[in-house]
């Protein structure tokens, strides 16, 4: 698959006893636009939980800013992307 962007959110409330990740993995193969989920607690071995395929990269880059939107809600916040660096930009500027 190609990769077009990957990000990594982390969503640590120590409160609520969160320690919580949350992969996002949007590219291409072979079949079309794919976009992969996987999440789990911070420290546990990672694999994926959600493949879903899409007919066009529109509609694929639509559920991924809608996902990306719920998760920042959600408390997560972006450690690592591809394009954005190291965590080096901030939240709201991805999403534009």
């Amino acid at each position: 698959m190609i990769c077009f962007e990957q990000l990594y959110l982390e969503c640590k409330i120590p409160e609520k006893n969160r320690n919580a990740f949350y992969r996002l993995m949007a590219g291409k193969d072979l079949f079309g636009h794919k976009l992969i989920r996987s999440w789990g607690r911070i420290g546990t071995k990672e694999k994926i939980r959600l493949q879903e395929r899409f007919p066009s990269q529109e509609e694929m880059t639509k559920t991924y800013r809608r996902i990306l939107s719920i998760r920042l809600s959600h408390g997560y916040i972006v450690k690592q992307g591809k394009e954005i660096g190291q965590g080096s930009a901030k939240n709201q500027e991805i999403l534009d």
